[in-house]
C-alpha cells in the first residue's frame, strides 16, 4: 500500500505466478489494443517487485501486473490495523464501473479473471460482479450503480 497524490485509488496490483504468467498476459492485453508499458526500474523498486506491467481498465482505474515480489518485512500499518491476508493475498477490492459490459469483457476476456458471482439490482446491469483469480471466493468487485449517462449530440 502507497499514500496516493489525491484521494481515490492510486492502483491495484495483481501477482503473477511466473514471468511466463506475466508475458502472456501482457501479449493478450497488447493483442487487444490496449495499451500497457514495462514498469520503470522506479516504480519496480517502490513496489517490491521483479517484474511490472502497467495498463488502466476502460475506466481509467490503473493495474500493476507484477511477478517476483520482494518481500523483506510483513507489512506493518501505521494506523495499526492488523492485516491478515494469508497465502491468497488482499481479500477484495471494489471498483465503480460505468458499462458493466465493458468491465467484464476486460477482466474476463482479456485479463482472465472468472466470475464467482453476480447481483443484479437494476436495469442495464446495474448490479455487482464478483472476480477471482486465486482460488478465494473474489479478488475483486466491479460495481455499476447508476445508468452510464447519455451523451447529447
Amino acid at each position: 500500500m502507497h499514500p496516493g497524490e489525491k484521494p481515490g485509488l492510486a492502483y491495484l496490483g495483481f501477482e503473477l505466478r511466473s514471468a511466463e504468467d506475466l508475458e502472456r498476459v501482457v501479449a493478450r492485453v497488447n493483442e487487444r489494443g490496449i495499451a500497457v508499458r514495462t514498469g520503470t526500474a522506479a516504480e519496480r523498486e517502490a513496489r517490491g517487485v521483479a517484474r511490472l506491467a502497467v495498463v488502466e481498465d476502460p475506466f481509467g482505474h490503473r493495474l500493476e501486473l507484477f511477478q517476483g515480489a520482494i518481500i523483506d518485512a510483513a507489512f506493518s500499518s501505521p494506523t495499526g490495523i492488523e492485516f491478515r491476508t494469508g497465502d491468497l493475498g488482499m481479500g477484495h477490492a471494489v471498483l465503480f464501473v460505468a458499462d458493466m459490459e465493458r468491465a467484464l469483457a476486460f477482466y474476463r476476456d482479456v485479463l482472465g479473471f472468472q466470475r464467482s458471482d453476480y447481483m443484479v439490482f437494476g436495469p442495464n446491469g446495474m448490479g455487482i460482479h464478483f472476480l477471482r483469480c486465486t482460488p478465494r471466493h473474489h479478488s475483486l468487485a466491479l460495481l455499476q450503480i447508476a445508468r452510464p449517462p447519455v451523451s447529447s449530440i
